[in-house]
């Protein structure tokens, strides 16, 4: 049990069913607990709503925001605040994802439709960076900020 709430427990989770519970993502708003409540036909919990936090210019786990056409979104990370912004930027404009495949570097693109693909010259780096985004796309994660 988890000391701060005895209504909840910690479990862990390896890669796999973390990816599996992502690609059932419907919103940004959806935390893992209500995409597994949904999953299982639970009905959906109550949380109290949440203040975003400033942003911060850091690399940090904690508290994020990223502003989209004037909305404000909260993120646990900079990593977590990049995927939702990709996935807002997908609902936004159904295109989006498909013009952003052909963007590349030299050695990988930003999103595919298959993990290996993002990573042009060293497919294996896909087990450990590569992340379901949305709808059958995949996201690079092994991003800095040069």
């Amino acid at each position: 049990m988890h000391p701060a709430d005895p209504q909840t427990t910690t479990i862990d989770i390896d890669i796999e069913v973390y990816r599996a519970i992502e690609t059932r993502r419907k919103s940004f708003g959806q935390s893992p607990n209500d995409i597994l409540r949904e999953t299982f036909g639970l009905s959906a919990s109550v949380q109290p709503a949440q203040t975003p936090a400033p942003l911060r210019p850091t690399r940090r786990t904690g508290a994020f925001v990223f502003v989209l056409q004037g909305e404000r979104f909260a993120a646990g990370s900079l990593k977590e605040a990049y995927i939702d912004c990709l996935r807002e930027l997908s609902v936004r404009d159904p295109e989006f994802l498909d013009r952003l495949s052909h963007r590349r570097t030299r050695t990988r693109r930003v999103v595919a439709r298959h993990g290996g693909d993002l990573y042009l010259r060293s497919p294996q780096l896909a087990g450990k960076f590569a992340v379901p985004l949305v709808d059958g796309w995949w996201v690079d994660t092994n991003v800095s900020r040069g």
